[in-house]
């Protein structure tokens, strides 16, 4: 890089004021569709970066008017709640990429993730009612690692099928 740094400065006044040739700029702003993984990469890391956004904000606002659950529970399950989210989210994202090809497979993990959601919903209930709330926290813990286990699972297996159905096209 020193020899580069050197060669920029010896030449810079040559470099501010000659254009580069018109196919650079061309090439800089054009169109060009990306590719697959990133695309997926980038639509994954703005689900994610959204769901965070939307998890921080209901939080806040949870803790401002002191009427939501969330305000109960304790920092280690607060914490848990917003790293899975943000995996959930993530995996949602890509899950639902690959998901358009193959959208009979979907609804029974659909349904699984469905259970869990509401098993969680109860579980949050019962938190705030059990005296045992060690036991009850790291329910809470489990069916949201439950959860992220079942989209991992849903991503396999559609990735297996996009696979075999790329192998058979040929």
């Amino acid at each position: 890089m020193d020899q580069l740094e050197k060669y920029i400065r010896q030449n810079r006044h040559r470099l501010d004021r000659e254009l580069p040739p018109e196919n650079v700029k061309r090439n800089l702003f054009s169109e060009e569709p990306k590719s697959g993984w990133l695309r997926r990469f980038q639509l994954a890391a703005a689900v994610a970066l959204i769901g965070v956004s939307v998890f921080g904000i209901l939080y806040i606002q949870s803790h401002q008017n002191g009427k939501n659950n969330m305000a109960q529970l304790p920092a280690e399950i607060e914490e848990a709640e917003v790293y899975y989210a943000s995996l959930i989210s993530l995996k949602s994202s890509e899950i639902k990429e690959i998901a358009k090809e193959f959208p009979e497979v979907s609804a029974d993990f659909n349904a699984e993730l469905d259970t869990l959601d509401n098993l969680y919903g109860q579980l949050r209930m019962d938190f705030r009612k059990n005296s045992q709330e060690g036991l009850v926290a790291d329910e809470m813990i489990r069916n949201l690692q439950l959860r992220v286990e079942v989209l991992n699972k849903q991503l396999d297996l559609l990735n297996q099928l996009k696979n075999y159905k790329n192998e058979n096209d040929k």
